[in-house]
């Protein structure tokens, strides 16, 4: 293990075997994860949930879970809150520990926090961006959970990635009128259907940079459905606030860090 405590944060890598299991266990401080390499079955409760590579997890305190990986094992960087932060979590609505949420825009906050361990009130504001962008997938997953409209929308959104879309197709898919899901959507989720589009299409872009270190920026670009470079740095610009260049270099740092362990 890799570990560098910073005040009010704890940041440390861990690396795991092939096939490792861990029992079950309970954490009584809240953490966010983000998988470097490989991948895993987190079971919490009743739950299975596949942990991926650049997925940020949000763990409340008091989540019993097991963890078993795959068979490439795992690197995971985690970033463990001293009871301080209980306050702030209560206030966000993130204490339930039931509560886990997958972030689905936290990948360059985590590296953020990693590249400036150094600084902890830089790595304390990227620890508090990134409960705040738990907290609205919080609202996600109940906007989900109440509508089987949205659930069936966001589906036909992911399965059909690289395919050029409309409103009235996701609707179809969805059951619904194009007007109502339009207006069901942002509301239960807080943007668009086309911002969730362009999210599931920057999120392909993520794993392309990952899976493929070899490819330039443009390739991964126009692989992810971008029209081209230019459109991949503006997009990252929005969700990330860092270049495509910037990620791959502190995804490249992360996983030279793991493997010289």
């Amino acid at each position: 293990m890799i570990m560098r405590a910073v005040p009010k944060v704890r940041l440390f890598l861990t690396a795991h075997p092939p096939r490792q299991s861990l029992p079950a266990h309970e954490h009584r401080n809240a953490y966010l994860s983000i998988v470097i390499e490989g991948d895993y079955l987190e079971q919490v409760g009743t739950r299975a949930v596949h942990c991926r590579p650049l997925q940020v997890r949000f763990h409340p305190p008091g989540e019993v879970h097991a963890d078993h990986f795959g068979v490439s094992g795992g690197h995971v960087l985690n970033l463990e809150l001293e009871k301080i932060w209980n306050a702030e979590l209560d206030a966000l609505g993130l204490t339930d520990p039931h509560g886990d949420l997958l972030l689905h825009d936290g990948v360059e906050l985590a590296l953020q926090a990693w590249r400036n361990r150094g600084q902890p009130l830089l790595v304390e504001e990227a620890v508090a961006r990134l409960l705040h962008r738990a907290r609205d997938a919080g609202h996600e997953m109940r906007g989900q959970a109440v509508h089987s409209g949205i659930r069936k929308a966001i589906a036909y959104l992911r399965d059909s990635e690289g395919r050029a879309l409309s409103l009235f197709d996701v609707a179809s898919a969805a059951g619904l009128h194009a007007t109502h899901l339009s207006r069901i959507f942002r509301r239960r989720m807080g943007c668009t259907v086309g911002a969730y589009a362009r999210r599931i299409r920057f999120e392909r872009a993520l794993r392309h940079m990952h899976a493929h270190p070899e490819w330039s920026i443009s390739r991964v670009a126009v692989e992810a459905g971008f029209t081209d470079h230019p459109h991949l740095c503006r997009e990252c610009q929005r969700f990330v606030g860092a270049a495509p260049s910037r990620l791959r270099r502190d995804m490249a740092f992360l996983r030279a860090t793991a493997a010289a362990r």
